[in-house]
């Protein structure tokens, strides 16, 4: 019997691709990790916040106050949605367009 990804990660994983911070570091001695989580994408945008394109604009200084820093890749160990059920499309929808905050 095959046993398939979960949509969390199947999300996840695409995000990754979509985005290309899964290509190699430009430095090839230092790989940095950017740990976050609890992002809760959806249940947030329905309040007029953009928690995971916020996240992404201040990594890449694009915020007032608020420091950027270097990574190569972001790995989120929270939960995306923050809903008790599996991600719908839409929610997926809503994580692409913010993915696009990534430069």
């Amino acid at each position: 019997m095959r046993e398939s990804c979960s949509p969390v990660l199947t999300v996840a994983l695409g995000l990754l691709l979509i985005s290309g911070v899964a290509a190699a570091p430009p430095d090839a001695d230092t790989f940095r990790i950017w740990a976050a989580g609890d992002s809760h994408v959806p249940s947030d945008i329905r309040h007029g916040r953009e928690s995971l394109a916020k996240a992404i604009r201040q990594s890449q200084g694009e915020i007032d106050g608020a420091p950027g820093f270097d990574w190569d890749i972001m790995i989120d160990v929270g939960d995306l949605s923050a809903s008790q059920f599996p991600p719908t499309d839409a929610d997926g929808q809503i994580l692409v367009e913010q993915d696009r905050a990534l430069k």
